[in-house]
């Protein structure tokens, strides 16, 4: 679970996973698991709006790790979700822009171990654990949160953590930035 003040209100709302039942009223929605929004109000949480359901998920482990940040800079802070199980166990992260009603699947933005501009050498075959862990941080002061993510089998097994930057326009794989194990003081194994 995460909280956050996704709409703006000056209260904090509570985000959750879902995952999908089989006599789910809106299967148009997509598949695999989803994310839920309850919000806060005066009078407690869950008694204010009706909560906000996203399931934008290819998988069922879809929002995992949620962590809550202004990605893009912009005054509605918006979702970053992990799907662990994308491709068997290659990893996938999802930016979910926030707006006035809250984050939505409209916009979203996936970056996985074989994203183009991305640093460092992936494992050839689709496993690299491409794991979002929050918070979301910035860490450079321009305004934009960076996702940060580990990635276990890359650079030929020895590992990598990666912060994949953020921007106005959302996640900007190309000035991500690159950090061994080693050079972070960590053990050589991430898990």
């Amino acid at each position: 679970m995460a909280v956050g003040d996704f709409d703006g209100d000056g209260r904090a709302d509570l985000l959750l996973p879902l995952r999908r039942s089989a006599s789910d009223p809106e299967p148009q929605q997509g598949k695999g698991g989803g994310v839920g929004v309850l919000h806060g109000a005066r009078s407690g949480l869950g008694a204010g709006r009706p909560a906000r359901r996203i399931f934008a998920g290819r998988n069922e482990s879809f929002g995992a790790s949620p962590a809550v940040g202004g990605v893009n800079g912009d005054d509605h802070p918006g979702l970053v979700v992990d799907t662990p199980d994308f491709r068997g166990d290659d990893g996938l992260v999802t930016l979910l822009p926030g707006g006035a009603d809250g984050p939505s699947a409209e916009g979203s933005q996936e970056v996985h171990a074989r994203t183009e501009g991305l640093p460092g050498t992936p494992n050839r075959a689709p496993w690299n654990l491409f794991d979002f862990r929050p918070p979301l941080l910035d860490t450079d002061g321009d305004g934009h949160d960076e996702a940060v993510v580990l990635a276990p089998l890359f650079n030929k097994r020895k590992g990598a953590i990666l912060q994949i930057a953020g921007s106005g326009k959302g996640f900007a794989p190309t000035r991500s930035r690159q950090f061994t194990p080693s050079a972070a003081g960590v053990p050589l194994l991430l898990k």
